[in-house]
């Protein structure tokens, strides 16, 4: 879901009662939330970066190698692992 809306239209009021719903329901929700900068360079894949390193528990302060080893962990089997780590990295 992409959520855009002018300044105190109520966006930060609607994710939270979205997340309230989903948290009440009775089957598990797995639940991601990533942010846009509103300008500058290198921004295009903000948001998926937020929530990747979210979920990975990479922090800024991380070494490349604390990094690679975190990212590893949450990679899924298969074929495409390499695939992925390499776009990912």
């Amino acid at each position: 879901m992409t959520l855009i809306g002018s300044p105190g239209i109520g966006k930060s009021r609607l994710v939270w009662e979205v997340q309230q719903a989903l948290e009440a329901a009775p089957d598990p929700v797995t639940w991601h939330r990533g942010r846009c900068l509103p300008y500058g360079d290198g921004i295009a894949f903000w948001a998926f970066r937020e929530i990747l390193k979210a979920h990975a528990g990479i922090l800024e302060s991380d070494p490349p190698e604390t990094v690679s080893a975190k990212l590893e962990a949450i990679l899924p089997p298969g074929d495409e692992r390499e695939w992925f780590r390499q776009r990912l990295l």
